[in-house]
């Protein structure tokens, strides 16, 4: 063999690159693909726990807030509870002859003496430091305008308009609410029963008022004021004119019950 080829060999062997470098860096890429992947998964991990923990203490910050709420909520409950139930005392409808309206009571007391010649009662109504004139109260427009002609023709100058209570929410018991419901469907009754020329029956009033027991102060006061004005009532001669007058003052005193 020559000794150009020879060299030739020796020059060839150390242009070859060697298996084994390339090797070598193909498992040094492997192991910091690795690492890199364990580094960005830890942080994606610290960064999940660390955003669950904040909705975590986000929301028990707010049951922490809601609470005392629900607790005042569930309190106010029970006191209704204990007071009684809250009921809505509807308004009673009907009409009235009208003779004015005064801003004293000194004056609509004047006024009132106008209609003593006709032999016409007449009931002071105060409301809202006003004074109405009534004289007579019924539950049919037709009937009031035929008693409000007959009054005008007799020079008392009146007129017809719907009346009504006010309504207002109260807490009160139920042995009141039968009371009551039992009061203005008999006060209804009434109103009818003389409009259609008969009397009131007292005796069912009375019937009435002593079957209802362990009623609230502001109620019981009422039914005492109710009492009252039917003794007085049968004490005087029986008349339309007088059992308007009643029925007017009931009325008035319930509607002072929805005031307290």
């Amino acid at each position: 063999m020559k000794n150009s080829d020879w060299k030739k060999r020796i020059n060839h062997s150390k242009l070859v690159p060697k298996k084994k470098t390339t090797h070598f860096n193909r498992k040094t890429n492997i192991k910091l693909n690795r690492t890199v992947k364990q580094i960005i998964l830890a942080a994606s991990s610290a960064l999940l726990i660390g955003i669950s923990f904040g909705f975590i203490t986000l929301y028990m910050s707010k049951q922490a807030e809601q609470q005392p709420a629900t607790i005042l909520n569930e309190a106010t409950v029970e006191d209704e509870k204990a007071n009684g139930n809250t009921i809505e005392l509807e308004s009673v409808n009907a009409y009235v002859v009208q003779g004015g309206l005064f801003s004293a009571r000194e004056n609509a007391d004047n006024a009132g003496k106008k209609f003593e010649p006709a032999q016409v009662p007449t009931f002071v109504w105060e409301r809202e430091g006003e004074y109405y004139l009534l004289a007579g109260i019924f539950s049919n427009e037709q009937v009031a305008k035929k008693q409000s002609e007959k009054m005008n023709d007799e020079g008392i100058d009146v007129f017809v308009k719907q009346w009504e209570t006010t309504s207002k929410s109260v807490s009160i018991g139920e042995s009141d609410v039968s009371f009551l419901k039992a009061m203005i469907e008999l006060w209804n009754e009434s109103l009818q029963l003389i409009d259609s020329g008969e009397n009131i029956q007292f005796a069912k009033w009375e019937e009435v008022l002593d079957k209802h027991t362990n009623l609230s102060e502001s109620v019981q006061l009422f039914k005492e004021k109710t009492i009252d004005n039917v003794n007085h009532s049968n004490s005087k001669e029986t008349s339309v004119k007088n059992e308007r007058q009643f029925l007017l003052q009931t009325l008035f005193d319930f509607e002072q019950l929805t005031k307290e």
